[in-house]
């Protein structure tokens, strides 16, 4: 790209433009090198390798004039994406601490392999969810969105203004019977035992009915369920409701 068509860019998009095409990047050119790596001792796609996402992502940013940094916490990881021409920045906060002993995620044959080995893998889950990368990893995919929140501040380091907990135009709508009947088709067309899929919904999303389904909800949902297989989805429902503590609906 040359020099003047970068300027023209800085010039004619905005903060959170340049950010989606930061994201649509990424994610077109990783889908062209076809380089998932398998989940170990599997034959099953999982989850781009960070060298694989740092070798798009990099170019990206330098394109479009942002940076993106990470914090890395062990309850969370908060990811700032910042202007570089100008003084906006855009926080993403990922909750880390569902993932239980991440330490003992690679068996390494020293204590600064292993921290590595982690210190990668972390990065790798933030930015997965942060660019919002395709992975059927387990712990990687999962589809409630609501697991990071995103807010937009202006000038934020320099006047201190935080605006935490932006809602999305989605939160706190529920699901149409139009989106409902489309739900069941997918389920339908998939295979599922419907009366034990929903089920299952009602446990993880802790909800009486499917009409008290949240939009937001919903649309992660079936999203994920249209990309993946039945015991994979089956798989994740389950997963979540026994690290919730609750017990798992049985079939009838």
């Amino acid at each position: 790209m040359t020099t003047n068509k970068t300027e023209e860019i800085k010039k004619d998009l905005s903060f959170n433009k340049r950010i989606s095409l930061v994201k649509k990047y990424v994610f077109e050119n990783l889908k062209e090198t076809k380089e998932l790596d398998n989940i170990k001792g599997t034959n099953t796609t999982g989850f781009y390798s960070l060298s694989t996402i740092e070798k798009y992502l990099f170019p990206a940013l330098d394109m479009y004039d942002l940076d993106l940094d990470l914090e890395i916490f062990s309850d969370k990881i908060i990811g700032h994406w910042y202007d570089c021409s100008g003084d906006n920045q855009r926080n993403i906060e990922i909750d880390f601490s569902r993932i239980e002993h991440v330490e003992k995620l690679q068996l390494m044959a020293n204590m600064v392999q292993s921290e590595g080995a982690v210190k990668s893998y972390t990065r790798r889950y933030a930015l997965t969810a942060i660019l919002r990368l395709p992975s059927t990893d387990l712990i990687d995919s999962d589809f409630n969105k609501n697991n990071f929140r995103e807010n937009n501040n202006k000038a934020a380091v320099q006047t201190g203004q935080n605006n935490q907990g932006n809602k999305s135009a989605n939160d706190g709508k529920k699901v149409t019977p139009p989106q409902l009947k489309r739900y069941y088709a997918i389920a339908k067309d998939k295979g599922f035992d419907i009366d034990y899929l929903d089920e299952l919904i009602k446990v993880v999303y802790n909800i009486p009915t499917k009409n008290d389904w949240l939009k937001s909800d919903y649309d992660a949902f079936t999203k994920y369920m249209e990309s993946n297989t039945m015991q994979d989805t089956h798989n994740v429902l389950i997963a979540k409701i026994k690290k919730a503590g609750k017990p798992v609906p049985g079939k009838k």
